[in-house]
């Protein structure tokens, strides 16, 4: 992810990534989450409301 696009709206906006060490343990963490059934529809509006 080295090449990432500039962000939108300032050139002070930074991309929050995980840390590689902790990015191991969130998988894991995320692996014991409840599980929520979309549909293909709700889906595409979940991508739609975290894209702004």
């Amino acid at each position: 992810m080295a090449q990432l696009v500039p962000p939108h709206g300032s050139p002070t906006l930074k991309p929050l990534l995980a840390p590689e060490p902790d990015r191991a343990a969130g998988l894991e963490q995320a692996k014991s989450l409840k599980a929520v059934p979309l549909s293909s529809r709700e889906v595409s509006d979940l991508f739609m409301f975290a894209m702004g």
